[in-house]
């Protein structure tokens, strides 16, 4: 049962790694860090 839990969550690090970098990529794909700056800017 401890090897299964092991398991369960050594596999879960990737894909949370993964979700991470997807989140990311699209943040950043729909806004650039420049255009961030010049919105809280003003």
């Amino acid at each position: 049962m401890i090897a299964y839990i092991i398991r369960r969550i050594l596999y879960s690090i990737p894909i949370i790694i993964g979700v991470n970098l997807l989140t990311t990529m699209l943040f950043f794909y729909v806004n650039t860090p420049d255009d961030m700056a010049r919105r809280i800017l003003g």
